[in-house]
């Protein structure tokens, strides 16, 4: 039984390692691209004499 741990133990900790030298590389490669700005919403307005359009309608 506790060769079975031993051995579950090592494979979660050389999955935990490849995971990390994975999340390393793709944060390196994410870092390099350029951020996008977020766009503010446009607010609808209506003008005087134009109704607003009903939305279920």
């Amino acid at each position: 039984m506790i060769p079975g741990i031993v051995l579950c133990f090592a494979f979660l900790v050389a999955q935990l390692a490849a995971l990390h030298y994975i999340d390393r590389r793709l944060g390196d490669r994410a870092s390099d691209t350029r951020q996008a700005t977020p766009v503010p919403p446009i607010a609808q307005r209506t003008e005087e004499g134009m109704p607003a359009p009903d939305a279920g309608v």
